[in-house]
């Protein structure tokens, strides 16, 4: 048996014949009883109305029914123009009439055997597979404005069908959009329809909604009385609430994407800066390596002391210099802007998915999605959310270990470059102690190397990290964020059309008259025997 579409049926989960608040001093109930012939043309109908009066002694009702008949009691009744006056006692009134306007809801009913169309005359009493097509026609057509275009939307019924099978000549019953129920001598079948939805929603997932076919194999055919029941109510008041929250996923996830088209730009701005970094270390580390060898001839007497502390002098200027063009502590800010938009990416990442992380994790896990190359959007969000998640706690990571080493390297320039100043001081200054200070600022300048070196390698990292993290948002953008806005941007369109058809399933107040609370449609499919 064909299952019911699962969104429709999510969307079927709160209907009902809902009662709105009054705006009379009664409450009116009308209920429409008419039979149909077996292709569903309609032969006798009823209209009964059902007057809730409490204790009004008078009660002035609309109707458009005529020949009106009071079905169980004695109130008495004048017209007043288009007003039914009613002389109450307190009790409930019911009547009846007539009225001559079309039903709102066509029915037509074609049958198969063995995939034959045939008429039931036909029919009965043969043996084969059977298929019986009820299909619905909804004439309640509404132009309707939805953000600023017109739209064409059908009044919302919902239509429930019923009906049963003898076991003994009837067997495999199956209905579409609905159930069949076995209790070992006969067969209940009850389906769902719900004609206009797919004109006026457009969505695939409710094709077929306008029709209920029934298939079952048979080996005496005859038809049992069917049942089609009919209301326009759709929504109770409190699940209007699921619109307002529908609104505010959308602005969450417009924020979302946003704010990652900011980090996509930040990144490739941020890349920028690591190449920078990354060639100015460099310079960095070459000046230093002069220094060094400098140092290391000075120390060796290669060459004369005046010549080395010039040329020393020179090479610690040049890395002085180069110290304060390279824009460190711009680069420093912009590492440290990136690690807050990262974490705050990967929060948004955790409140969009409704998920925490470790939760993430084990669905990445339990269900392999590390090599998943699948089109499941539900399984490719998880796996595209958990991996961007690590890519940003991996960046973090490295961008901390990389502040850690610019601070430690800047501690090291500090104090080298003050023991620096010192050590050549006292060559100026024809000090005793000059080997101990070529010594020792030997050592310096040898660890201020070894740190430059390291600066160079840690922004190499940084840089190449930086490409990554680029393709990384650059791909979750496109096939994360975006794909998310787009599907809201579609449930956005849906809501607002549901909404619609909401206020439109509100605003029906009755067939017969203006003034209904509640309107309920009864169609009844007359059987049809052997003795037809």
């Amino acid at each position: 048996m064909k299952k019911i579409n699962k969104m429709f049926m999510g969307f079927l989960i709160s209907l009902g014949m809902v009662y709105p608040l009054q705006t009379y001093a009664f409450t009116k109930e009308e209920t429409i009883y008419a039979k149909l012939d077996e292709v569903g043309k309609p032969y006798q109908r009823e209209i009964t109305n059902h007057l809730l009066v409490g204790e009004e002694k008078e009660i002035q009702d609309e109707t458009k029914l005529k020949n009106i008949l009071n079905l169980n009691g004695n109130e008495k009744f004048s017209f007043n123009g288009s007003s039914l006056i009613w002389k109450g006692n307190g009790k409930d009134i019911f009547y009846k009439g007539d009225f001559k306007d079309e039903l709102p809801i066509e029915i037509e009913v074609k049958y198969f055997l063995d995939d034959e169309e045939k008429s039931v005359q036909d029919m009965i009493g043969k043996k084969g597979k059977v298929k019986i097509v009820y299909h619905f026609t909804n004439s309640l057509k509404n132009i309707v404005n939805i953000n600023g275009q017109k739209e064409t939307l059908y009044t919302p019924f919902v239509v429930t069908l019923g009906t049963y099978f003898n076991g003994k000549t009837n067997k495999n019953v199956t209905i579409t959009n609905g159930k069949v129920v076995n209790n070992g001598m006969s067969e209940f079948a009850i389906s769902i329809a719900s004609p206009g939805l797919f004109d006026s929603i457009s969505y695939d997932g409710f094709k077929g909604l306008d029709d209920i076919t029934l298939t079952y194999e048979t080996t005496k055919f005859s038809l049992n009385n069917v049942y089609i029941l009919a209301t326009p109510k759709l929504l109770e008041k409190e699940d209007f609430m699921i619109f307002k929250k529908m609104d505010q996923l959308y602005s969450n996830i417009e924020e979302l994407q946003s704010n990652m088209d900011k980090i996509e730009n930040g990144v490739q701005s941020l890349e920028v800066g690591a190449k920078s970094l990354k060639e100015g270390s460099y310079t960095l580390s070459l000046e230093l390596g002069r220094a060094k060898e400098a140092v290391t001839v000075l120390k060796n007497g290669s060459i004369t002391l005046e010549n080395g502390i010039s040329e020393l002098r020179n090479a610690l200027k040049s890395v002085e210099a180069n110290l304060n063009t390279s824009n460190i502590n711009t680069y420093i800010q912009k590492l440290t802007y990136l690690q807050s938009q990262n974490t705050k990416a990967l929060n948004q990442i955790i409140y969009a998915s409704k998920k925490t992380k470790e939760e993430l994790q084990g669905l990445y896990e339990n269900n392999g999605l590390s090599e998943y190359q699948g089109a499941d959007e539900t399984l490719l969000s998880i796996k595209n959310n958990y991996e961007m998640i690590l890519l940003l706690e991996g960046n973090n990571a490295a961008i901390n270990g990389t502040l850690e080493m610019i601070n430690d390297l800047q501690k090291q320039i500090s104090t080298i470059m003050g023991t620096l100043d010192s050590a050549i001081t006292k060559i100026y200054e024809g000090s005793h102690t000059l080997s101990n200070g070529l010594y020792t600022l030997e050592l310096g300048v040898s660890k201020l190397y070894e740190g430059s070196s390291s600066l160079h390698q840690g922004a190499a990292i940084l840089y190449d990290g930086t490409l990554t993290l680029k393709e990384g948002t650059r791909s979750f953008n496109q096939n994360g964020i975006q794909k998310l806005s787009t599907y809201s941007h579609t449930m956005k369109k849906y809501s607002d059309k549901v909404e619609a058809l909401t206020e439109l399933s509100k605003n029906y107040h009755g067939f017969s008259s203006s003034n209904i609370d509640k309107t309920t449609f009864i169609f009844k499919v007359n059987a049809v025997s052997g003795n037809y």
